[in-house]
């Protein structure tokens, strides 16, 4: 319970890692606002300022991808550097390696996979049943349907609320729409949220070997991840926006970070100060962020689309009314409606990507022993000690503490706002804050109550019959 609530004396990066907790923390929180406004409130009120920066939460997916990313790497070398034998021949033979990857891959699965599939069933059932169905019903789904995609020769087929858990049970729910009407009860995310757990599933199956790569040769595994970077953009257009390789790219950015400024890299996160330049390429580090980030707020505020019901682009000034989100088709009141632009759709999460993995070097670097002893005046890195220091407050620890399972049951509460009594028309207003407060809050102690009956006491038990060979 304590280790929910505090964080422990010894931190995953000697201290220099506490930033990451904060940015999950927000990225959650910029999810839960984004999803409210699509199934439970709408944000309407907000503003032409506000506004757009609600209408592209689920661009905290990205914060959530790029922190993945950044993790993985270090968690695979950490596994790779940490091995009980000493021959360096045995070390980098193959039985090692493979070795490794089963401890990462065992480790990950205790982590997140049970969790997975016992909220999907939990949160798809309970919806299902408030809207008048039973349980089992997934609100009235169709009949079986076959798994497309290589599952297609098998045969296989669910209905019910078993077609979202066996899409769960094999990692492939970010292959499928959500929008059909075949697997989503109305108004929910119960089985949309979690796409993104199959999306980084199967990075996990990928990203090691790069790593590995890495490994082995620092230049060529460098260069291999910032190829599959920039091979990934040519993908976004016109590709489904959770697809691998639509999605890869922003995953990618995280493990760049790491190989960069990590112990095999610059080794900013233990020992910044020891390279002769390393303050020249923290400052040169900083103002990238700064025109990175920069260049994406204004994206998603230059090409955010105003849109009546005829699909007329409008211009914001002009409204009557302030707009609401595309996808609340359920809410009262008037249109038009705030859609993102192709532009950003194809770019604005690269780019944030990018700044995100800046950002996460940034503040190893600044948080290090070797910093503060040598350049704790530093005049430009004030701003982002700051910004470190804000991140790696013990007021965000908590949320982010429970931020995957009170991320995978947001569908549970969202539903339950359905009850209040208020009409939707109100509920939509941006004076209602309070609303959106009350469901963050819910959530998080779902989250909390499913983090201490589920996903901690398996996790225990999983790494208590842990294989052998991992």
């Amino acid at each position: 319970m304590k280790s929910i609530f505090r964080r422990g004396e010894v931190a995953r990066g000697g201290g220099s890692f506490d930033a990451l907790d904060g940015l999950r923390a927000l990225a959650f929180f910029w999810v839960v606002l984004f999803h409210c406004q699509l199934w439970a409130i709408s944000m309407r009120g907000l503003g032409p300022i506000l506004q757009p920066l609600a209408a592209v939460g689920d661009s905290g997916v990205t914060l959530f991808l790029v922190l993945s990313g950044f993790l993985l790497a270090h968690i695979m070398l950490k596994e790779l550097e940490s091995a009980t034998v000493t021959d360096m021949d045995v070390k980098t033979g193959p039985m090692h390696i493979l070795r490794c990857y089963g401890s990462f891959m065992w480790r990950r699965f205790a982590r997140i996979y049970p969790s997975l599939i016992g909220v999907v069933f939990l949160v798809q059932g309970f919806t299902s049943v408030v809207h008048g169905y039973a349980f089992d019903a997934a609100c009235g789904s169709p009949g079986e349907t076959p798994l497309p995609g290589i599952f297609k020769p098998l045969g296989l087929k669910a209905g019910g609320i078993w077609l979202p858990v066996l899409r769960n049970v094999l990692l492939v729910n970010n292959l499928y729409a959500t929008d059909d009407g075949s697997d989503v009860c109305p108004y929910c995310p119960a089985t949309c949220a979690p796409w993104t757990v199959s999306v980084e599933f199967q990075f996990y199956l990928a990203l090691p070997f790069v790593v590995t790569l890495y490994w082995f040769n620092r230049g060529a595994g460098l260069v291999l991840a910032v190829a599959i970077y920039a091979t990934s953009l040519g993908f976004r257009e016109g590709e489904w926006m959770w697809s691998f390789q639509y999605l890869i790219c922003e995953y990618v950015a995280g493990a760049i970070a790491y190989l960069v400024v990590g112990k095999r890299g610059l080794n900013w996160i233990s020992s910044f100060g020891e390279g002769a330049r390393d303050l020249v390429y923290l400052h040169i580090a900083q103002v990238f962020w700064l025109i990175v980030t920069i260049c994406f707020f204004a994206l998603m505020y230059m090409d955010m689309r105003y849109i009546d019901s005829t699909g007329t682009i409008v211009v914001y000034d002009t409204l009557p009314t302030n707009p609401i989100p595309r996808h609340t088709s359920h809410m009262t009141g008037p249109p038009p409606y705030i859609v993102e632009g192709d532009r950003f759709k194809t770019f604005g999460r690269p780019i944030l990507a990018l700044s995100t993995a800046t950002l996460i070097a940034i503040c190893c670097a600044v948080s290090s022993d070797g910093f503060i002893r040598q350049h704790n005046r530093d005049i430009l890195s004030k701003p982002f000690q700051a910004i470190c220091a804000a991140l790696s407050s013990p007021v965000l620890y908590p949320m982010a503490s429970v931020s995957y399972t009170s991320y995978l049951g947001q569908g549970l509460v969202m539903n339950l706002v359905r009850f209040m009594p208020y009409s939707p028309e109100l509920a939509g207003n941006g004076d209602r804050w309070w609303v959106f407060i009350l469901v963050l809050v819910a959530d998080l102690l779902f989250g909390l109550v499913l983090s201490l009956t589920l996903e901690r006491p398996v996790m225990k038990l999983l790494n208590v019959v842990r294989p052998k060979w991992v």
